[in-house]
């Protein structure tokens, strides 16, 4: 039996099914960046390939607890004024997404968050991820055959169909 979430996108052409569409939202938001930001196991299935797809650089963000041959918690693109996406699979409440945001802001010089890229969210735990952490980049979030951007403004999301 499955009962954890992440079964809905392992699958070999789930999975592959959903680097394709999420490569596709990313080339479509018109989004400049140099680098995919991303933390854990499940946000490494989808950077990677994404990374190699969009030929972009990777910037690595571990969790305070997480053993690693490294005692750096953040990891890839140097660049000065390094422009970067955030990519995860699910968004529930915003916590992740703001660690990854301090954390990258914290270990690179003057970086720049310009995305923010979901597999899944809830209109709900958008919203109060949204309220909670003040996001200033948009955040882009695939479901089904659509893409839902939610803006920093109180706007309206817009909805674009792939």
């Amino acid at each position: 039996m499955q009962t954890e979430y992440l079964h809905s996108f392992l699958g070999f052409n789930k999975l592959r099914f959903n680097i394709a569409r999420m490569a596709m939202a990313i080339r479509k938001s018109g989004i400049e960046f140099d680098a995919i930001a991303f933390r854990g196991n499940s946000g490494a299935l989808l950077a990677g390939p994404l990374a190699t797809l969009l030929k972009k650089h990777l910037i690595l963000v571990r969790k305070d607890l997480e053993y690693s041959h490294s005692h750096t918690t953040v990891e890839g693109c140097s660049k000065r004024n390094c422009r970067y996406i955030i990519v995860d699979d699910l968004i529930a409440s915003g916590k992740t997404v703001q660690e990854i945001f301090s954390n990258v802001s914290e270990a690179l010089q003057y970086p720049v968050l310009v995305g923010i890229f979901m597999v899944y969210g809830t209109t709900y735990h958008l919203q109060c991820a949204i309220d909670t952490y003040k996001f200033e980049a948009p955040i882009y979030v695939l479901r089904h055959k659509i893409v839902k951007q939610y803006k920093p403004s109180k706007s309206k999301p817009k909805q674009r169909s792939y």
